[in-house]
């Protein structure tokens, strides 16, 4: 059950971070851009720290980290 429940968050981090990378790219600017980026890490906070109630704070920590830098090398 915990596999599952892992990989159900690790993918939903992944599609966060691809839509903040979208978002950074895109038309909006300014105020728009910087509350979209907010709302998206609070996202980011919420997945870690579901994730972190599963297999613990400091692999939690480790997979967001393998999947963010993961997301900014293929954005």
């Amino acid at each position: 059950m915990a596999g599952s429940q892992v990989a159900v968050l690790r993918q939903q981090i992944e599609l966060i971070c691809d839509s903040m990378h979208q978002g950074l790219s895109g038309l909006a600017a300014g105020t728009a851009r910087h509350t979209f980026i907010v709302r998206k890490h609070m996202e980011l906070q919420s997945a870690q720290e579901q994730m972190a109630h599963v297999i613990g704070d400091e692999k939690s920590i480790v997979a967001m980290c393998e999947i963010y830098e993961r997301s900014v090398l293929n954005g």
